[in-house]
């Protein structure tokens, strides 16, 4: 992977609770992690290789590689919300993550 497809800069969140002023629980978005990633459309093919049946998975996201990225998290690029779908090591190699995502509803 060359640096300069990396040219998206995105930041991954997870939900968590925290408590307001007047002590009550909050659902709330934590960043995780704010990465250079590349942007890209997905293949029917590749949809196979994620496991995502009944899903509509809309766009990938290729980062190096790192652990933690989970389906309960999302992607936030240029305001716009991507749910987690599955995060792969499709060559085993521990070089590059595809983050394979979904647009839709997403809680906050």
């Amino acid at each position: 992977m060359r640096p300069g497809e990396l040219n998206r800069r995105i930041v991954v969140e997870q939900a968590s609770n925290v408590k307001n002023d007047d002590g009550d629980l909050v659902s709330s978005w934590a960043t995780v992690a704010e990465l250079w990633a590349r942007r890209a459309d997905v293949s029917g093919r590749e949809l196979e290789a994620a496991m995502a049946k009944d899903v509509e998975i809309s766009v990938k996201f290729v980062i190096r590689y790192r652990t933690g990225i989970l389906p309960n998290m999302r992607v936030v690029l240029d305001g716009q919300y991507y749910r987690v779908i599955a995060a792969l090591d499709k060559s085993g190699r521990r070089e590059e993550m595809q983050i394979y995502c979904a647009t839709g509803l997403l809680d906050g």
